[in-house]
């Protein structure tokens, strides 16, 4: 999954305010990618990667002003990168 990439660009976007390589609408790809393959893993994955499609939604303009707007974003993809890492361990 992506969620690796976008932190990185939620970083970009909003500590170092690059335009060109954190472009929030590009963060956009990922969380649909993000969502679309959490789909096809096993429960609470797809839960989870809906609800931090819906917290991208409501937090990605503020990116780089807004710090609750941050803060929303990367704890999101923190609890989705946890979920997803044991529902993987769990596959063994």
């Amino acid at each position: 999954m992506k969620p690796g990439e976008l932190q990185e660009l939620v970083f970009l976007a909003h500590y170092d305010r690059d335009t060109e390589r954190g472009n929030p609408r590009g963060g956009w790809a990922y969380v649909l990618t993000v969502r679309d393959l959490g789909r096809n893993m096993p429960a609470p994955v797809p839960a989870s990667a809906g609800t931090r499609f819906v917290t991208w939604q409501q937090n990605w303009e503020g990116l780089g002003t807004e710090s609750g707007d941050i803060d929303r974003v990367t704890d999101a993809i923190d609890e989705l990168r946890g979920r997803a890492s044991a529902a993987l361990m769990e596959l063994d």
